[in-house]
């Protein structure tokens, strides 16, 4: 069975094809990692941040601009979390059309996006109580301080996969899926309230 993590982050589990663009992944492949770190970080090569966290070495450093590095009608499961809000719309739309074309027939596709619903309820609530901390979380949350290009709903998004070609379409949620291994893939650390999870089949 052939399962694919698209911008996976460091979450790499055994059985998945991990992908993300992060210069991260390419260092996490490098030898002598605590030599290089600390060249890199004394010379501001590159931002320290990058080494927060470690990398494992089975992920794949992979840009979606470059395609999509599978067969037609190859892959059993295609999983996604907090990446598609990062591509403009016409990305987004390009990259989910190409995640329906490498799937087999009935294979699964799950997305995890923040919830544009979720957001604007939270912002309404919290607005009459302190309004200058609502606007401030508001602009964090939809903007990302310019990480996110776009941003959905149920509605949006599940008509943009009909369209597509997908059904089955369901708003599910956290860990709670039609794939067996979820809990590798969506840690605790990575439970955001303020999510929408949206599974899918060819």
């Amino acid at each position: 069975m052939k399962k694919i993590n698209f911008g996976s982050g460091n979450i790499c589990p055994k059985g998945w094809t991990s992908l993300d663009s992060s210069p991260s992944t390419i260092f996490a492949k490098l030898p002598y990692q605590d030599i290089l770190k600390q060249i890199f970080i004394k010379t501001k090569l590159v931002n320290k941040e990058i080494f927060n966290s470690k990398w494992p070495k089975n992920i794949k450093f992979w840009d979606i601009r470059w395609g999509i590095p599978f067969r037609d009608n190859s892959v059993d499961i295609v999983f996604t979390s907090h990446f598609l809000e990062h591509l403009p719309q016409k990305a987004a739309l390009n990259f989910l059309n190409k995640c329906y074309v490498i799937l087999k027939k009935d294979g699964i596709i799950r997305i995890v996006v923040p919830d544009i619903d979720i957001i604007l309820g939270n912002y309404s609530k919290d607005f009459r109580k302190q309004p200058i901390d609502a606007i401030n979380e508001l602009n964090l949350r939809i903007f990302e301080e310019g990480q996110h290009k776009h941003m959905y709903s149920y509605k949006s998004l599940s008509a943009i996969l009909s369209k597509i070609g997908f059904r089955n379409i369901k708003k599910m949620d956290y860990r709670k899926s039609r794939i067996s291994d979820i809990d590798k893939l969506e840690t605790p650390k990575l439970k955001y309230y303020t999510s929408l999870y949206i599974e899918a089949q060819k």
